[in-house]
This record gives C-alpha cells, structure tokens and sequence, in this order.
C-alpha cells in the first residue's frame, strides 16, 4: 500500500496505525514524502517493525501533546517572549 503526503503527522499517523493493519493482512506500507524532486519513499512498516506496539502507540500521544502546547503558546497575547510559531525570541 501507498500513502502520498507531504506532512510529517502523516508518517506518525501511519507507524502508529501500522501494527493494527499488519494483523489484517497488510506487510508492508510506503510513504511517498515529498514534492517533484525532492520526493523520498519512506518504508512506514520498517520503522514500525522497530517500535514495540506501545512506543507506537505512545508517539501518537506524543505528537497531540507536541502540538497542544505549540497552539497554546501562540495564542499568547499582547507582548510575548514568544515569536509567531511558539518560538521563543530574546528580548
């Protein structure tokens, strides 16, 4: 099976995911990341096959909890050690 992305939440998604397809059948699973000439296929079910199912399971939670205290710091308002993106800018 393929998956066209270009969004790294997709290859997260996808090794998480990988161990329950794998128990219906599914061997292997590609990830074609990228734009034009930069594409790359990224083979999800070898990664996969490196992580227990828990560490699977567990980057899944990692990357929603990533992306929660991202959104919660760029909401900061007024003057904010913060730039933009939740990055942190010296003042």
């Amino acid at each position: 099976m393929l998956i066209q992305a270009n969004d790294t939440d997709i290859l997260v998604i996808a090794v998480s995911v990988f161990h329950r397809l794998r128990e219906i059948g599914l061997e292997k699973l590609w990830l074609e990341f990228g734009k034009s000439k930069d594409v790359r296929w990224i083979p999800v079910h070898d990664v996969s096959n490196r992580l227990s199912r828990e560490e699977s399971a567990g980057i899944l939670f990692f990357m929603h909890f990533l992306v929660a205290i991202t959104c919660r710091v760029s909401k900061a308002k007024g003057k904010s050690r913060y730039g933009k993106h939740g990055m942190f800018v010296q003042m």
